[in-house]
């Protein structure tokens, strides 16, 4: 399971993920995110444990301990797919709107019906 960690401290290093991860069980890999053109680490990065039950339980237990004076921020990571959005918005159908009509009553030319309910008719 690939484990999200946000607000890391620039200098942390492999090692010192890797000792405060150990204690819960095996670690595959470490990764940091680093920017393109400066190459400067970005604060975040992955630790890749292979088992799920492992790596849920370090989460619960490590989420805000301190590594080199920052608290630690963990969460699942998704895949591409999970990141992905459902469908494309711009194939969707709109509703059935008349959107002159809203614009109208927005700008105060038209009230809307149930802003002047209608007056009680005269018995006759």
């Amino acid at each position: 399971m690939e484990i999200f960690i946000r607000n890391l401290a620039t200098d942390v290093e492999e090692q010192d993920l890797r000792a405060v991860f150990e204690p819960f069980g095996t670690v595959e890999s470490v990764t940091f995110v680093t920017d393109s053109s400066s190459g400067r680490r970005m604060g975040f990065g992955f630790v890749n444990m292979p088992v799920r039950d492992e790596a849920i339980s370090a989460i619960n237990a490590l989420d805000g301990v301190e590594v080199k004076g920052r608290p630690l921020e963990f969460h699942a990571s998704r895949t591409r797919f999970e990141r992905r959005r459902r469908g494309n918005r711009r194939a969707q159908p709109r509703p059935d709107v008349d959107r002159r009509e809203g614009e109208r009553r927005r700008s105060g030319l038209t009230p809307h019906p149930s802003e002047n309910p209608p007056a009680d008719e005269p018995e006759s």
